[in-house]
């Protein structure tokens, strides 16, 4: 068995849109989570109409670090959601909503969109 997948066109030719959402905030909607190696990863789907809507914004929580647990407490508590015990579905959150104020951070001349707040949608 081959370790391979199939390529969207986009990664082949190299070609993005590198429109980068504006600082500002957003209801977005939560479409995934993952965990990897004490890192959960959310994906938001931006809910605003306008030119916006749909768009990604992706944000990570490192749990090893005070912050990241602070910052993910946050977000669960935006979502409505507070742990019970120490262990949590993340798939719970999957489909709920929430307003994320975001800004932008340059880093060896690359832009990242960063989430600095979670609010109740």
């Amino acid at each position: 068995m081959t370790n391979t997948i199939e390529l969207p066109q986009k990664v082949i030719d190299g070609i993005f849109d590198t429109d980068k959402i504006p600082p500002g905030s957003y209801s977005v909607v939560v479409k995934k989570l993952t965990n990897q190696m004490n890192r959960v990863t959310a994906v938001y789907v931006v809910q605003d109409e306008g030119d916006y809507k749909d768009k990604v914004i992706f944000e990570s929580f490192n749990l090893e670090y005070e912050v990241g647990q602070k910052m993910f407490r946050e977000f669960l508590d935006a979502v409505g959601l507070l742990p019970q015990s120490g262990s949590f579905d993340l798939d719970t959150v999957i489909g709920q909503t929430l307003s994320v104020s975001v800004k932008h951070k340059e880093d060896n001349g690359k832009v990242f969109v960063n989430v600095t707040n979670h609010m109740p949608f």
